[in-house]
């Protein structure tokens, strides 16, 4: 079985049920009527680090047929040695098809090593999208993924997503609102509202961290968060916690906060930082907002992007954070040793302009100083050549 981890770990990275409980297939999908208060009725799921284990139930449900039924062949020809993989592959196997092809990006696989080839790595690609597999594509993103190599996954997935691949659309979002940020939201929403439809948390909770309107999805999205976390899902209970974060429910958010960081959910400890750090300044039990915690910075690198209707992409909202990082510690935290935590809550385009071949978009940034709104304006310009200058006009002034 140490094989089986390696291989896992090209195409199930996040799959729905990692890391945490393991379910079986049928336990999969919220019993219908589940009643999303149930863990106010009984104890919060009893959990350790001992029942963290890696399935690939939850991808193989989602799976084409023909990778279903090639899994077991492929996995024990993996585990004697390429040789194997790559005849298991010449005989139609798709499963040993999308391992190879993500082997030759990677340069090893579960069987062992394999030579770099990007030529073969796309051959077998294209072999098993030929035997309706669109999990070669999926895999071969999940390589280039791994390397860094976000145009080549970005491609890649894009093909799986026209094959019919539920996990590849994740993933694409995933690497969309990485990319382009909040330029591609209405693709990444739908992308997402997809994997919703069949129950997948991790879909639910990028909705949420985007700041997704659930409107008449509420209950279906709040009843997925709440089946998983029963299963002692440690993201999904991370989720669940901002999911009542959202609705101002507090105590309920600190619950399934605590418990996923006393699991090692490290984004939960984060959150549960920012709330502690937030309770000791304030007088009263509505600590802050779902927003503002969720897009804690202490100025950090957002993970999603920033909320609000800035312009910029997420590696273009990065640089901008860490100017404000930058000029925040510089200023912020000398003038208040109480506010160490600065928390970005809102952007917004004020206007656009041309000067000489130059696009200019001005913008406010709005940052929490601990509960003392200060708006930057910002000036993002942009040149023929696709480069973005970042402006700050007399940033002095925001001390």
């Amino acid at each position: 079985m140490l094989h089986q981890i390696s291989l896992l770990s090209v195409f199930c990275m996040a799959c729905a049920l990692s890391p945490g409980a393991v379910a079986t297939v049928q336990q999969s999908h919220p019993p219908t009527g589940t009643d999303n208060s149930f863990h106010l009725k009984n104890a919060l799921p009893t959990c350790n680090h001992s029942s963290k284990k890696k399935s690939i139930e939850w991808f193989l449900k989602l799976a084409s047929p023909s990778y279903r039924n090639g899994f077991q062949e492929a996995e024990a020809a993996a585990n004697t040695n390429c040789n194997n993989l790559e005849k298991a592959a010449g005989h139609g196997n798709v499963v040993a098809m999308s391992w190879l092809a993500a082997g030759h990006i990677l340069g090893h696989m579960g069987c062992g090593s394999l030579p770099i080839d990007e030529k073969q790595a796309y051959k077998w690609a294209n072999k098993a999208s030929d035997h309706d597999s669109p999990e070669g594509w999926l895999t071969l993103g999940s390589a280039y993924r791994k390397r860094k190599r976000a145009k080549e996954a970005m491609a890649s997935y894009e093909r799986a997503v026209s094959g019919g691949s539920v996990e590849a659309k994740y993933w694409l979002a995933t690497l969309l609102s990485l990319t382009e940020g909040v330029q591609q939201r209405e693709r990444i929403e739908g992308l997402l509202k997809d994997g919703m439809a069949v129950n997948d948390y991790r879909s639910v909770i990028m909705l949420l961290e985007i700041d997704y309107n659930f409107g008449a999805e509420k209950n279906q999205a709040e009843s997925i968060l709440v089946h998983w976390a029963g299963l002692c899902n440690v993201e999904a209970m991370r989720g669940l916690g901002q999911w009542y974060l959202k609705s101002n429910e507090n105590d309920k958010a600190s619950e399934w906060l605590s418990k996923a960081a006393s699991l090692g959910d490290g984004q939960a400890k984060k959150i549960m930082s920012s709330l502690n750090l937030q309770a000791d300044n304030t007088n009263n039990d509505q600590i802050v907002t779902r927003q503002q915690v969720i897009y804690s910075v202490t100025l950090e690198r957002p993970r999603y992007p920033v909320p609000g209707t800035t312009s910029a992409n997420l590696k273009l909202q990065n640089e901008v954070v860490a100017i404000l990082s930058s000029h925040e510690s510089r200023f912020g935290l000398m003038n208040n040793e109480n506010c160490k935590k600065h928390i970005i809550i809102y952007t917004k385009v004020l206007k656009k302009s041309t000067t000489n071949n130059k696009n200019t978009t001005t913008e406010r940034w709005d940052i929490d100083r601990c509960g003392k709104i200060k708006p930057y304006i910002i000036n993002l310009i942009s040149d023929n050549n696709g480069g973005t200058f970042i402006n700050i006009p007399n940033i002095d002034r925001y001390k």
